[in-house]
């Protein structure tokens, strides 16, 4: 479990540091605002508190690049200058915690700002979910533009699939920065697999990062990680 997490949080860290253009030798602090949304999930499964303060912990002692500072919020912050200083943000919780938190309609107003002005977007496993009710019927959603795509749950328009599986990760992209340092390598967990990335699939913008194959019994080369360039 524990080289499983090494691996995801590496792909966080890439991410995070990828969308907001943190070169290596910054001279000034990147602020990465991870945000830990609602679970339902019983203890010693998804723990998004641990997992955010795990990410965080990740990203202030990263060894390969300077100057990040981060900091661990399980509400959204009603300080606009928090929201203004943030180049990323990162999101774990059940569902896209925008969707899930307390007074949703301010919440994702001020992520339109956040993304127009161009912060960053990370979302970790379960967060990256959207159900019916959160969705058009058609599946249009200002995630799929921020994000390059969703985990899609009981909608209409598509649905993805969480399961358990063995499975063999492999970088989507070898030149991608995000991919820069790892190799293949194999879990037994749970990777998404018919994630939504729009009713034409994956736009010219959208990279896979990972893929697998999957699932065993009919298997297809499935997206399991994928970043964006807005």
């Amino acid at each position: 479990m524990s080289a499983w997490l090494c691996r995801r949080l590496c792909l966080v860290l890439a991410v995070s540091v990828c969308l907001t253009q943190v070169p290596l030798d910054a001279a000034d602090a990147k602020h990465v605002l991870v945000v830990v949304g609602p679970s339902n999930h019983a203890p010693g499964t998804h723990e998004v508190g641990a997992g955010g303060r795990l990410i965080a912990d990740c990203l202030k002692h990263a060894e390969n690049v300077d100057g990040i500072e981060a900091e661990v919020v399980t509400a959204w912050p009603s300080d606009a200058a928090v929201r203004d200083r943030t180049d990323t943000i990162v999101f774990i919780g059940d569902r896209f915690p925008g969707e899930e938190l307390p007074n949703r309609d301010r919440i994702m107003a001020d992520l339109t700002k956040m993304m127009d002005r161009g912060c960053g977007i990370v979302c970790v496993h379960y967060a990256t979910g959207l159900g019916a009710h959160h969705v058009q019927p058609d599946g249009e959603h200002p995630l799929l533009y921020w994000m390059g795509g969703y985990f899609a749950t009981q909608c209409a328009h598509h649905q993805s699939i969480a399961k358990i599986f063995t499975a063999t990760i492999e970088p989507g992209a070898a030149e991608h920065p995000i991919c820069r340092g790892w190799k293949t390598f194999t879990l037994h967990d749970e990777p998404y697999i018919k994630n939504y990335f729009g009713k034409d699939g994956l736009a010219a913008n959208v990279t896979p990062i990972a893929t697998s194959l999957l699932p065993p019994e009919a298997p297809q080369r499935e997206v399991v990680s994928w970043a964006v360039s807005r």
